[in-house]
């Protein structure tokens, strides 16, 4: 695994175990979904525009410690290279996958020349100015930009904007993608599916085939392949009386994933899986806290004033919105994420996985046999909610 691709499989899983860690407990049984590919390619635009402490921190979390040799030149080629590498697996296959990058400044400001140089070069940004007089059409111009990235997925990214705003920076990430071996929609029956002490009628695709199958004592957990075998969502199902959260926390084990993708843990697989389509809007700042990046989330304690031509900048709003369906013929899934500145082997015989009840879901792309990259991760309590 290149050095690159370890650094955004362990930022994804570090980031679903803290994430679902600051989960309080009244949203515990909601759904979650997220896009780790997103935020560290958000961070990693930031990053060419900090400085001093939020530059030191920012270098930790896209290094994985490992900051001896690192700066932004090596930071930007390297996530270059994974975003050329996703773009040219799928002009060779049936998936549709498209990443985008928008900045958005008010006219009367002027940006640091090496910074929008490395980020024209490195990232593509689609780059517009602004007039605060105008707000209502700028939030029009930003949403139908990210609602055309994401292929109106995500229509209204933003409801509002203060008029203190000076910066926007946005991240997209479109993916879709038909199953390798689709469902027979007339084998979709509506059955039980148990959410907390409840149970709750869903649609229930059925599918009895070989897939990459992996089973401890935790959870079973079953790769679904897309076209072209590259891309593929992973099921992770707690067995009975596991909760779902030790199989969130477990998911960051490697050795799982290195299972999954070894063609010798093919199995028969009876699946029963429930068709669902989830949307949820994050807010980012209690992560960054987490991940110690806490003088970024608080704003005013952050030094982006490599950004500007003269002055800093506030990081005041960190979000996410994120959209994943899953159906007979495939799945479709987007995330937008913003920054606002302002000033085990098993027996032969066929295995059953019935996913009726709460589970874990991860959207991967297959680099080769020892990569896997998380674009797409999340917890699914209720299908139909």
């Amino acid at each position: 695994m290149s050095k690159i691709n370890k650094i955004l499989y362990k930022f994804a899983y570090y980031m679903f175990t803290v994430s679902n860690i600051e989960i309080d407990d009244n949203n515990r049984n909601k759904n979650f979904i997220f896009s780790p590919f997103s935020i560290h390619n958000l961070l990693s635009i930031i990053f060419n525009g900090a400085k001093g402490e939020t530059n030191e921190k920012l270098k930790i979390i896209l290094s994985d410690n490992c900051t001896k040799n690192i700066d932004c030149d090596i930071v930007n080629k390297d996530n270059y290279v994974v975003v050329n590498s996703l773009i040219n697996e799928m002009k060779n296959s049936n998936i549709k996958l498209i990443t985008d990058n928008f900045l958005f400044i008010r006219k009367d400001l002027s940006l640091n020349e090496q910074f929008i140089n490395n980020i024209m070069k490195f990232y593509k940004i689609n780059f517009m100015k602004f007039d605060l007089d105008k707000i209502q059409e700028f939030l029009n111009t930003i949403n139908e930009s990210i609602a055309v990235s994401t292929n109106n997925l995500i229509p209204n990214l933003l409801s509002k904007i203060s008029p203190n705003t000076n910066l926007i920076l946005v991240n997209t990430l479109y993916f879709k993608g038909l199953w390798d071996q689709k469902f027979d929609r007339n084998e979709t029956k509506i059955e039980n599916f148990f959410t907390g002490k409840k149970m709750i009628d869903v649609e229930m695709m059925h599918k009895k085939c070989k897939f990459n199958y992996y089973e401890n004592e935790k959870f079973k957990a079953c790769k679904l392949n897309f076209n072209g075998k590259k891309f593929s969502l992973t099921i992770f199902l707690p067995k009975e009386g596991v909760n779902i959260n030790e199989v969130e926390l477990s998911m960051t084990d490697s050795n799982v994933f290195n299972s999954l993708f070894n063609k010798n843990t093919e199995r028969i697989v009876n699946l029963h899986l429930p068709k669902f389509k989830i949307s949820l809007k994050n807010n980012l700042h209690e992560f960054l806290k987490a991940i110690n990046l806490k003088n970024l989330a608080s704003g005013d304690a952050s030094d982006l004033s490599n950004m500007l031509v003269k002055g800093n900048l506030d990081a005041v709003k960190f979000e996410q919105k994120a959209v994943i369906e899953v159906n007979e013929e495939g799945t479709e899934a987007a995330a937008a994420t913003s920054m606002i500145g302002t000033f085990m082997l098993l027996p032969e015989e066929h295995v059953e996985m019935n996913v009726n009840r709460s589970f874990c879901f991860s959207l991967d792309y297959q680099k080769d046999k020892c990569t896997s990259i998380p674009l797409f991760m999340g917890t699914i309590n209720n299908p139909i909610n």
